[in-house]
């Protein structure tokens, strides 16, 4: 059975707070959030060795410092300490931070991204038309891609010789869509299908 083929379940009905998002007649097909926790898979991105040893290092400092000279002595390791663990599982735990902020709503018009911040909320809509192509990573859980975005910048070196300076960089391009949820295959089917009747209606009208 294709995705195109997953059986398709009946509109939801239109909950609290969706009042003047939604265009007349639009309904919710799906809603959903990303999987929650760590995903150890990150963990084996090339700064976490490093960023162990550095954390390592550190530990082995302070017990040094605090059998020679003290506790006082041992608490100027903290610092390093803290960068070595930021270093090998900072970027885990703030996508799954991330995660846990980010609800995910298909209708038959339209994909929306909500994420919810430190006193702020945003909501993406990504319409589903001639330009919307989902693209299916299957897995369990699963993820559905539809959009791409230019990643936010950081600072870092750019340039070369006398022209070299410490700037922001483009991180580069960064995917949108629906990640890590367990109905990835449903939920590209659902899109499919309404992409579909979308191009029969314009057919049909041509």
């Amino acid at each position: 059975m294709t995705a195109q083929d997953e059986p398709q379940p009946p509109p939801l009905p239109v909950p609290d707070g969706w009042e003047g998002i939604l265009e007349p007649g639009e309904r919710i097909l799906w809603q959903g959030q990303p999987a929650a926790g760590l995903r150890w898979q990150d963990l084996l991105d090339k700064r976490t060795p490093f960023g162990l040893v550095f954390a390592g290092f550190a530990v082995f400092w302070m017990v040094q410092a605090a059998s020679t000279s003290g506790v006082f002595m041992a608490l100027f390791g903290l610092p390093f300490l803290a960068v070595g663990l930021n270093m090998a599982i900072g970027g885990p735990l703030r996508d799954a931070r991330r995660r846990r902020a980010t609800f995910y709503t298909l209708t038959d018009r339209a994909a929306f991204v909500a994420t919810r911040g430190t006193g702020a909320r945003k909501l993406d809509r990504y319409p589903l038309g001639p330009g919307f192509r989902p693209t299916l990573e299957d897995g369990d859980p699963g993820s559905v891609w539809f959009a791409t975005s230019q990643a936010d910048a950081r600072r870092g070196w750019r340039g070369t010789g006398s022209a070299r300076s410490y700037d922001l960089v483009p991180v580069g391009q960064q995917r949108i869509g629906f990640e890590q949820i367990s109905d990835a295959r449903m939920v590209y089917g659902l899109m499919l299908a309404n992409l579909r009747d979308q191009a029969g209606v314009a057919a049909a009208k041509g």
